[in-house]
């Protein structure tokens, strides 16, 4: 049997990830299984595979994204802005490809103070057709933690840091 993907993810009507009954039929069939998620996620997988069979996981990751000055210029710069929020709020900001920093290149007829400014907009527009997930109350106060430091450094160094996020909620944040 050749190597198939399943692209496409489905939920248990307990609303728990997956459904028992069709991933082991899937699993039996498969030669090879990919798996994206949590690292507890891919360590509750890979016993329930046969042993024949290849797996590949891909748990929890940051990732970074950079961005070119030749692409900060006008009409392509705002289509750059669009690109780094639609992966910003890709699969809940959690996907192994949601860069969770962005490095802008200086030099370009937008500037990365802009681009920030620019892709908090975008991401506030997001918000309102494509809001995030619910999120664990850890995870939210980390954000919270982490918000309140880069606050306080805008408040005292303004020229030096500057800090968008989401209002009433930890939904998005931009640093620059």
């Amino acid at each position: 049997m050749p190597i198939q993907s399943l692209g496409r993810a489905w939920k248990s009507s307990s609303g728990a990830a997956g459904s028992a009954d069709l991933e082991n039929v899937l699993f039996a069939e498969a030669n090879c299984v990919t798996a994206t998620g949590s690292d507890e996620m891919l360590a509750a997988v890979r016993p329930r595979l046969p042993v024949k069979t290849r797996f590949l996981g891909y748990g929890h990751r940051v990732s970074f994204g950079f961005v070119a000055r030749e692409v900060l210029s006008d009409p392509g710069a705002r289509r750059v802005v669009t690109n780094a929020a639609e992966d910003v709020v890709a699969w809940n900001q959690l996907g192994c490809l949601s860069p969770h920093v962005i490095y802008v290149q200086t030099g370009g007829e937008l500037s990365p103070d802009k681009f920030a400014g620019l892709l908090a907009e975008e991401l506030e527009q997001r918000e309102q057709t494509e809001p995030r997930g619910e999120l664990a109350a850890e995870h939210a106060a980390a954000i919270a933690s982490r918000r309140s430091i880069y606050e306080i450094r805008a408040a005292h160094s303004p020229d030096a840091t500057q800090h968008w996020c989401s209002k009433d909620s930890t939904a998005w944040t931009v640093i620059f």
